[in-house]
């Protein structure tokens, strides 16, 4: 296979986890919200409600999940991995925006977002940690199996 057809059957992967997930995101925000949907971003600490700004994303984006595991694990399992349930997370959109494909413990050290992006800091510092931790340990459970 191909490395560009290789990104595009781990891409297919982890959009289909994706959706799952956010499946299963919505599911519990509309039973914590009775009916509908509520969620907490995981950057701000703000309640987020249907009608607001937000999206689902990763903490950790996919492409550098992909670049540090596509050696040694297969799409399926890359796509797990990327879609744990620590990295998908709900913000808003401008945060997300902020964030993107770009290293989180680079992205948590610049201070203005405190003020530009109204991030509780110590909150987005806990929940990066989580999602690493996450990620290295589902990667972990996959490659105990191997040679």
């Amino acid at each position: 296979m191909s490395n560009s057809q290789s990104h595009i059957a781990i891409f297919k992967e982890v959009t289909k986890h994706f959706s799952l997930v956010k499946s299963k995101m919505l599911s519990q925000a509309i039973n914590q919200g009775k009916g509908r949907a509520i969620y907490q971003d995981a950057f701000t600490g703000k309640l987020l409600w249907a009608d607001d700004s937000f999206e689902f994303g990763y903490i950790y984006s996919p492409k550098m999940i992909c670049e540090t595991y596509q050696a040694v694990l297969s799409e399926e399992e890359i796509a797990q991995v990327i879609n744990c349930p620590s990295n998908v997370i709900v913000t808003h959109t401008e945060v997300l925006a902020s964030l993107r494909d770009q290293d989180p413990d680079t992205w948590i050290k610049n201070q203005a977002l405190e003020n530009t992006l109204n991030i509780d800091l110590a909150l987005a510092a806990r929940q990066i940690n989580k999602a690493k931790m996450a990620i290295a340990n589902a990667a972990n459970q996959y490659l105990k199996d191997k040679p």
